[in-house]
């Protein structure tokens, strides 16, 4: 084999993984997107989440109070 020959091998072997590289680059970071978009809604969920029972909470304590004997006096 030639030395030229070498050399354009070695090339094509390198052409080929730098396109393997750059399609692995563009599937993380179309993973990474969507990964970022599923924690930003769980995050706004739980927030919602959070509020809801804070307000059954609130209305159950309010519930409570009305069979909370007053306090002696």
């Amino acid at each position: 084999m030639e030395k030229s020959e070498k050399i354009r091998d070695d090339y094509e072997i390198l052409k080929q993984e730098v396109s393997r590289i750059d399609s692995e680059r563009a599937r993380l970071q179309t993973e990474k997107e969507i990964l970022l978009y599923n924690i930003s809604v769980l995050f706004q969920t739980a927030r919602e989440e959070i509020k809801r029972k804070d307000s059954t909470i609130a209305e159950l304590r309010k519930s409570l109070e009305k069979y909370e004997r007053p306090p002696c006096q």
